[in-house]
């Protein structure tokens, strides 16, 4: 399993999460739960930083799913 595509705020000495993507093998936590395809699509795409630590587990075998848009697909 992973979580990802969190976005959120931080209010005060703390952070409000929202929108959080979950992915997991038998893809069980809804629509935007791409199973090992979008896991193995993160993987792909992420580049570390300091927020990462050493002895995360990673995927095996990265691959691209889709087509990674940085930023916000929001429009005015």
């Amino acid at each position: 399993m992973l979580v990802c595509d969190l976005q959120g705020i931080k209010h005060d000495k703390e952070y409000i999460l929202t929108d959080p993507v979950i992915c997991s093998d038998p893809r069980q936590y809804g629509l935007t739960d791409l199973g090992e395809d979008g896991i193995r699509s993160f993987f792909n795409n992420h580049t570390c930083t300091g927020l990462c630590k050493s002895d995360w587990k990673r995927h095996y075998s990265p691959k691209n799913y889709s087509n990674v848009i940085r930023g916000t697909t929001f429009l005015f």
